[in-house]
């Protein structure tokens, strides 16, 4: 999947978090889930500020 955006992730993940994430997204090509993923992704793609959601991303990185 790394392939598909070519290692370039802009700073911001919510820019593609959609493109990979939930299982069904259109270029999650390995189909990978993960119950812990569901609960903390609309948790940073919603988070009211960049403070909040960043504590959500780095929880995401650890899954």
């Amino acid at each position: 999947q790394a392939a598909l955006v070519g290692w370039r992730v802009g700073l911001d993940p919510s820019l593609i978090a959609y493109q990979f994430w939930p299982p069904a997204a259109d270029y999650n090509v390995t189909g990978y889930e993960s119950a812990a993923l569901d609960t903390i992704m609309p948790l940073a793609l919603n988070a009211p500020d960049r403070r909040r959601a960043a504590h959500y991303w780095r929880a995401a990185e650890r899954v």
